[in-house]
């Protein structure tokens, strides 16, 4: 037995319970009618404890309402009338779960049947109709086999056969010795209660006889509502000849605002892709020590720190920069492997060997040839910058156009390899290298940085070939490899664990000392000034010589470039004054957007002027229904269908004027507009606005 006692709920000032009592016992089916808003809801949430009141079950043991959760877990199921359930799990894992949870060994099997769920078992929630989603939720509730069974609108969603099937079941479930409790607007499932609630002025109103009440005392007509959307149809049919060329004209205006939209959308993009053949949106940053402030691609730059990092994302007025770190490397001396520092030493070291197919086809030999090594980033898109384009791998690499053609002699589409010794960043080295530089005052000798590396032999795909020498700024170097970071990456974290953050490495010049030596030397030597003391910190991103400032369109290129000079950074970049081209296309963008927004605004206050007159018609549409004794709601829903209507109308002619002038447009190359997502997004919401929203805003604004 079930019961609740001093039911008082209120919500607000509005009280939904005063006081009230509900009491269910095992064995019956009860039942809960009444009036949509009268509280069935509320009270269904009173019987998971979701409300407080005196609750009891089981002898007249109370529940305590704050710690309900065992109570529920062990007695209760409840199949609410839009159901739950996990969106990514099949009804079968549906099942298996709850089976799996409590522990369960019978599977309900014959149930399956009973429900006619047993083909919806590998369906997935959302491929199920609102009576499959029910039945399976009622199954699912009858698993655990709960003493008490509470269902929400059960049958609302249920055709006739299915409706019988499911009111037999939890009827029989009930005299099975269960509380079963369902609220229902049905009439045939009230008919079937054993016990039948009522919600009545704040009370509930028991009453084991009351099937035979609503038989005899209420009659009712079937309203058919589905008539009115064939009336509004032939309305519109019969409209004024003006009022169907202000549909017409409305649709035009709606498509020619998401032409011009789309024209400036298209306008923007031809207009950067055209500056980006001219010029490149990326910026090298560094902190250069030499007089000429060109950047070296050799890594003799100071390197850069958080600090720097955090200084450039914070420029002001800005949006959209991208902030990469850089990898070059130029190697002019058989690698430079044998150099001090680095660590390790291959023989025919310059030796770069091409292969088609897996075929070793050529090779060829670098020493002496100015080459450098790079880094891409993984998710640009570079197909504007390339010759020509074999693959996509993401382990593989750009060459230069000079650089392919000493080594492949086709232009094929055929698989292409490139073997060859990869740098790869260990140390920033300081006091290696020493720079003089001539200028008005005489020489001066600067201490530079040296990146130490790694090599590494590897064979990477070629994607492409480059048009020129670079992905990016510009420049000189004929013999260039572009490899992606990522890659790069992977092999610096397979071997940077082996090196230590810091060291010191003294190269000694005199004999018989001659040589190398990494944190001490002889301790019976004697350091000299001809000796070399080089410190080295280990290389990070962190600590690039160098970042790529990769901007969104050209217009930020003037703005970015100046800020960062002001700052005493370094800058590399192929900046042109896009100010004309950009003014162009500004004043084509306004031009276009003015004569767009004139005849929207002409056309649309036209349409209020005819929007009112319509409204005074309405009233007395509204007054005909209203003689027939139509309720607001269903009046209300009249001239909601009748608005959705015109907006279907507006839409669909807005989008068909949108393909006309565009097909026209693009026939006569003026230019290339597609509908996109938001073209449709745009002619929808404008359509909803001008004949679903506005006339709903004027009908309450006027009354």
């Amino acid at each position: 037995m079930l019961e609740l006692k001093h039911i008082n709920i209120a919500f607000g000032d509005h009280i939904v319970f005063d006081d009230a009592f509900f009491k269910a016992s095992s064995g019956e089916l009860t039942v809960l009618c009444g009036k949509s808003g009268t509280g069935k809801s509320t009270l269904i949430d009173a019987l998971i404890c979701k409300h407080p009141c005196e609750y009891h079950y089981n002898n007249n043991n109370m529940i305590d309402m704050q710690n309900s959760d065992d109570y529920i877990y062990q007695n209760v199921s409840i199949v609410y009338q839009q159901p739950c359930f996990f969106e990514e799990l099949t009804i079968e894992e549906h099942i298996h779960f709850i089976m799996e949870l409590y522990g369960i060994d019978d599977n309900q099997d014959s149930l399956l049947n009973i429900l006619k769920i047993r083909d919806l078992l590998h369906k997935f929630p959302k491929q199920l109709s609102g009576g499959e989603q029910t039945r399976c939720s009622l199954f699912l509730a009858i698993l655990k086999q709960p003493n008490i069974l509470i269902l929400d609108e059960p049958t609302a969603a249920l055709d006739k056969d299915n409706k019988d099937s499911v009111i037999e079941f939890i009827k029989q479930y009930a005299h099975q010795g269960h509380i079963v409790i369902a609220s229902s607007h049905d009439q045939y499932l009230i008919d079937q209660a054993d016990i039948l609630y009522t919600i009545e002025n704040r009370k509930l109103i028991k009453d084991i006889k009351y099937e035979n009440s609503i038989t005899n005392n209420i009659s009712s007509y079937h309203k058919n509502n589905r008539i009115f959307l064939k009336y509004i149809s032939k309305s519109l049919i019969h409209q004024k000849l003006y009022k169907k060329f202000l549909y017409i004209l409305l649709s035009f205006s709606i498509a020619f605002l998401m032409i011009s939209f789309s024209f400036n959308n298209y306008l923007i993009a031809y207009t950067n892709s055209q500056l980006d053949n001219l010029s490149s949106k990326e910026i090298i940053v560094s902190k250069n020590p030499f007089i000429d402030n060109s950047y070296s691609y050799n890594g003799t730059e100071i390197p850069m720190t958080l600090e720097d990092y955090q200084t450039i994302s914070n420029i002001e007025n800005i949006k959209s920069i991208k902030i990469n770190w850089r990898f070059d490397l130029t190697i002019t001396k058989n690698f430079d492997v044998d150099d001090i520092g680095n660590e390790n030493s291959i023989d025919e070291s310059s030796i770069l060997t091409g292969y088609v197919n897996d075929e070793m086809i050529s090779s060829f030999d670098c020493e002496g040839y100015s080459m450098m090594f790079s880094t891409y980033l993984d998710d640009k898109d570079y197909s504007s910058y390339l010759l020509e384009s074999f693959s996509n791998d993401s382990n593989g690499i750009y060459i230069t156009e000079e650089l392919y053609n000493n080594l492949f002699t086709d232009s094929d589409n055929t698989s292409k390899e490139l073997e060859f010794m990869l740098p790869i960043p260990i140390y920033n080295t300081s006091g290696s290298v020493e720079v003089t530089i001539e200028n008005d005052d005489g020489s001066t000798v600067i201490s530079a940085n040296e990146i130490k590396c790694h090599y590494v032999t590897v064979k990477l795909p070629i994607n492409g070939v480059i048009s020129g020498t670079s992905l990016g700024v510009e420049n000189s170097y004929d013999g260039g490899i572009y490899v992606s970071q990522s890659l790069l990456l992977a092999y610096y974290n397979d071997i940077i664990d082996d090196y230590p953050d810091s060291r010191t490495l003294y190269w000694i010049t005199s004999k018989p000392y001659v040589g190398s030596y990494i944190d001490e030397y002889p301790s019976d030597y004697t350091l000299t000034e001809n000796d070399y003391v080089v410190e080295q910190s280990k290389w990070t991103t962190d600590s690039a010589t160098a970042l790529s400032v990769e901007v969104e369109n050209h217009s930020q290129l003037e703005e970015v470039v100046s800020k960062l000079e002001e700052l005493g950074y370094n800058i590399e970049s192929e900046y042109l004054d896009t100010n004309a081209y950009l003014n162009i296309e500004n004043n084509t963008q306004s031009t276009f957007t003015t004569v767009s927004l004139v005849m929207f605004v002409v056309v649309f206050a036209l349409y209020l002027y005819i929007q009112y007159i319509s409204y005074i018609e309405e009233k007395n549409t509204q007054a005909f229904l209203s003689s027939l004794g139509i309720d607001k709601s269903s009046k209300s829903m009249f001239f909601i269908k009748k608005y959705i209507i015109n907006t279907i109308i507006v839409c669909l002619l807005a989008l068909l004027f949108f393909f006309i002038v565009t097909y026209v447009l693009n026939i006569l190359g003026i230019s290339y507009i597609v509908i996109t997502i938001n073209v449709c997004i745009g002619i929808i919401g404008l359509s909803l606005l001008v004949e679903l929203l506005i006339p709903i805003i004027m009908k309450k604004v006027i009354k």
